[in-house]
């Protein structure tokens, strides 16, 4: 397995104008609580557009797995688990000939 240091910025973004990293912070726990926040948060983006638009809800769920197997590699501690909604957001089955 590769070593990897991940570490969570804090970035300054003022409106106009150009971003700066105000920390660093390394601590694992950390890293994967910021980790399992990303993907509730793009589950919860998914399942808004699902309401609206449910080819684009489709595409934002996707996204929600492809972001849980990219931290997953990251952050192998990360419990897909421990962010529920990921439960209702069912991976469609292949389609057949695709």
């Amino acid at each position: 397995m590769i070593e990897t240091s991940l570490a969570v910025l804090l970035v300054y973004a003022p409106q106009g104008g150009k971003p700066v990293t105000v920390a660093r912070v390394s601590r694992r726990n950390v890293v994967v609580q910021v980790a399992e926040a990303a993907i509730a948060e793009a589950q919860v983006r998914a399942e808004l557009f699902r309401e609206t638009d449910e080819v684009l809800g489709g595409v934002e769920r996707e996204e929600v797995f492809r972001l849980e197997r990219v931290l997953k590699m990251f952050v192998p501690e990360l419990s897909i688990d421990a962010t529920p909604r990921s439960r209702h957001l069912k991976h469609p089955e292949p389609s057949e000939g695709g």
